[in-house]
Parts: structure tokens; C-alpha cells; sequence
């Protein structure tokens, strides 16, 4: 009897393709700086970066006027990719003072301070962050000290993706210079902007002194139904506080960060989240059948994925279990016959060993059964719940019982996936229990 080296079939990988840019001519925008606000935006995006290179498309706000200590939160929209990082400056423009104005660092990196000596035009450059040459954006920030203003602290919000609708985020308002004496009801501000179906205002109210001063006071934000942090997963929307929405301020950007559902996958299973909307795609190539594996065939109509191609352990992913009996079982003949090459040619007095190992979430319990669903050995998987563990399984049969009822991998459980890491099939130098002697399969 003489079974064929078993062969798998890899799975090709996709040749990496290096991308070169043409060089470009850099194209530069120049502003006025002479108007009320100093001018339009300025940058110079492309390069030799290309016409498809990367660019920044937008920085907000966009020229703007400030009080000396004031602060305000820039944002750019960058493309080519979006959401490319940014690193921020300031410098004095023409005629202007510094006078101690700085970006913040770490977290606050796109916060801008405006130095307490500060005058007249200042320039804020966005550049995206490694680019060569660098792509830059520009806008002006005018320093006036009768100049109104109305910050938030912080002024973004993070939100965790598990996070439920009726959660509530505080940020403080504060501003100066905001007009005659006044009372501000919460109720009267309506926000504006990506972000404001995701969230409902609350606090207040806001008080603005006789000196046009608004003490720090609480802004509530309560997440709305159509905010479950799961709908953001990943991305940033904006809150906006239209012009006047309290006294004479300028209009101001709050900034909802809602932190991406991340999947751990281990083969086909998911750990560490719910994954309700995340896209966690199982490894391995799918197949309908278990044809690439010689000696091995579908136990009832479950759903396959060939691991044997990725480093590490790992050979099928079994799937789509829509009954207990879906599994893996193996494909026999008797070898008095004329077998196929697929097939495991097996001597009626002969004993053969299968031994298995292999993975599922823990609780399930692993088995090796005849088709008839009688269980030869079990395996009950401990550990954390909700985790991955491992299962090994073990049985002597002799051939004629192997021929008459087979044996089949699987789970108890229905719907629940498995991963099969190691197959050894083997014929024993005498009954149950002894040495091996000619192994037919052995994966991966």
C-alpha cells in the first residue's frame, strides 16, 4: 500500500508594485494679507510629490483674529491620503509680533496659544508630516486685542467605541471681549456641523460680565441615538458653535473623536470585541471543499478556509457549521480494492492511529466521532472566556471499524468555527496502543 506525499496548495501572494511620482511643478497660492483678516489662504501642495501627491485641501479655521491669550484648535483636511499627519508652526508675518505664541506639543499639537506680547498678523503653516518636498498649507491669524473670543476646553472629545447613546462629555467654555452683559440659555445655541446629529447640548447658562468676559463654564454634550460610538467608529466629526452663539464670539469647532472598533483575529475568530460593524476578515482562502487535502473530505456542508499557505500554525479553518456533525472527516477506502490517490487505502486487521490538535473559542468542546455520532474522544477547552484555546485529541481504531464508521473532526456545538493546526494519521506495529509504524499523513 503506498499513499503519495500529501501536497497543499499555496495560496499565490500579490507582488508589491513601487509607485513613482513624477516630478510636478510646485504650485503656489500667495494671499493678500492687507484685508480685515489677513489675506487668503497660502500653500504649496505637489511638487515632485505629483499631481496625485499628497495635499493639504483645507486648514480650519481660516484666517481669523485673536486676543493676546486667547487660544483656538486647528484642524487641516488633508488628501492622497486623508488623514495624513500634520505638524504645525507659527511665525510672525509682515509686521507682526510672536510675542510668545506657540503650538502646543503631544495631544495639543494643533492647539495654538497666542503669546500675551503678540500684535498684528501671524502665519500658521500645516505641513504634512515626513513629505519631501513638503506640502504645506497656510492660514493668517490677526492678533487684536479688542479682537472677541470664545474657546473650548478641551476642544476634542474622545469617545470610546463601546460607548452607549446618553453618555455625557464636558467641555468648558470660556471667552472675553464678547459684547454687553448677558445670560446665554444653553437652549438657544443650536450646533452646526458633521457632528452635531451625534450629540445634544446641555449646561449653561452662560454669562457674559459687564466687561464682555465669559467665566469658564460647562458645555454638555450627551450622545444621541445616532451617536453610538460603533456609527463613528473611527472617524471625527465637528460640533459647531455658529458666530454669536454667545454674545459677539466667533464661531468655534469642538471635535468628536470616536475611537475605532479594533477585531483581534486568530484565524476566523474574532476576540476582544463585539464587532458589531467592524471588519475583521477572517485569514486564509476560502474554498467549498476540501479537494486540495488527499485523504481528508466534508463532513456534512460546512464552509472551508485554507490556512496552509500563512506563517504559523494552522491548516483549515472550518466554517458555515450549520449542524454538530460539520466537520472534517476522513476519506477511506478499502485497500483490497482499487483505491484513488486522494484516498487512505485501509487493511481491515490493520490498527490506525489519528491523532489531531487544533483551536476554538474556549468552552467548546473538540471531538473525534464516528459518522454515526458515536464520540471516540473529547476535548473540553478551558480557559478565559471569550478567548481562543487549543484542543489535542487522540484514538486507535482498527481498519475495518475505521471503514465501516469513519471519523470524523468536529465540534459539539453548531455554528461554532474551529481550526485544525496538526493532522497525524498513522498505522500502529500491532493492536491498540502500540508503536507507530508507517505514517500516511502528517500536516502540516
Amino acid at each position: 500500500m503506498k499513499i503519495g506525499k500529501w501536497i497543499f496548495a499555496a495560496v499565490a501572494l500579490a507582488a508589491a508594485i513601487a509607485l513613482v511620482g513624477c516630478p510636478s511643478p510646485t504650485r503656489i497660492g500667495t494671499g493678500d494679507p492687507s484685508g480685515d483678516n489677513g489675506g487668503t489662504n497660502a500653500g504649496t501642495n505637489g511638487g515632485t510629490n505629483g499631481p496625485n501627491g499628497p495635499a493639504i485641501t483645507a486648514i480650519s479655521p481660516a484666517n481669523i483674529t485673536l486676543p493676546p491669550g486667547a487660544t483656538e484648535t486647528f484642524t487641516a483636511t488633508t488628501a492622497n491620503p486623508a488623514g495624513a499627519p500634520v505638524t504645525w508652526s507659527v511665525a510672525a508675518g509682515a509686521g507682526g509680533t510672536l510675542g510668545g505664541s506657540a503650538f502646543g506639543t503631544g495631544a495639543a499639537s494643533n492647539v495654538l496659544t497666542i503669546g500675551a506680547t503678540a500684535d498684528g498678523l501671524l502665519v500658521v503653516t500645516a505641513t504634512i508630516t515626513g513629505s519631501t518636498p513638503p506640502v504645506t498649507s497656510t492660514t493668517n491669524v490677526t492678533v487684536d486685542p479688542d479682537a472677541p473670543y470664545l474657546q473650548a476646553t478641551p476642544s476634542a472629545v474622545d469617545i470610546d467605541y463601546d460607548e452607549t447613546p446618553g453618555a455625557v462629555f464636558t467641555v468648558s467654555l470660556s471667552g472675553g471681549n464678547l459684547g454687553a452683559a448677558a445670560s446665554v440659555d444653553v437652549a438657544t445655541i443650536t450646533a452646526t456641523g458633521t457632528g452635531a446629529t451625534f450629540v445634544t447640548l446641555g449646561g449653561g447658562p452662560f454669562v457674559i460680565d459687564a466687561n464682555g468676559d465669559l467665566a469658564a463654564t460647562n458645555l454638555t454634550l450627551t450622545l444621541t441615538a445616532a451617536g453610538n460610538a460603533r456609527i463613528g467608529s473611527g472617524d471625527s466629526y465637528i460640533v459647531t458653535l455658529p458666530a454669536d452663539a454667545i454674545g459677539d464670539s466667533p464661531a468655534i469647532n469642538i471635535t468628536l473623536n470616536f475611537e475605532e472598533e479594533v477585531c483581534s483575529c486568530d484565524g476566523i475568530f474574532m476576540v476582544g470585541c463585539t464587532c458589531a460593524t467592524c471588519a475583521c476578515v477572517p485569514l486564509g482562502t476560502p474554498q467549498a471543499n476540501l479537494n486540495d487535502f488527499d485523504g481528508l473530505m466534508n463532513s456534512g456542508s460546512p464552509t472551508f478556509r485554507n490556512l496552509s499557505a500563512l506563517p504559523g500554525p494552522g491548516i483549515i479553518a472550518v466554517t458555515g457549521r450549520a449542524a454538530g456533525h460539520y466537520g472534517v472527516q476522513l476519506q477511506t477506502a478499502n485497500a483490497s480494492g482499487s483505491p484513488d490517490p486522494w484516498e487512505l487505502a485501509i487493511d481491515g486487521t490493520t490498527w490506525y492511529r489519528l491523532t489531531v490538535t487544533g483551536r476554538a473559542l474556549v468552552g467548546q468542546q473538540a471531538q473525534l466521532a464516528e459518522t454515526s455520532g458515536s464520540f471516540l474522544d473529547t476535548d473540553t477547552i478551558t480557559g478565559t472566556a471569550g478567548e481562543v484555546g487549543s484542543f489535542s485529541l487522540e484514538f486507535d481504531i482498527e481498519g475495518d471499524d475505521l471503514l465501516d464508521y469513519g471519523i470524523v473532526i468536529r465540534l459539539l456545538a453548531a455554528d461554532e468555527p474551529f481550526i485544525i493546526d496538526t493532522i497525524v494519521f498513522a498505522s500502529l506495529t500491532g493492536v491498540a496502543g502500540s508503536p507507530v509504524d508507517t505514517t500516511y499523513i502528517d500536516l502540516p
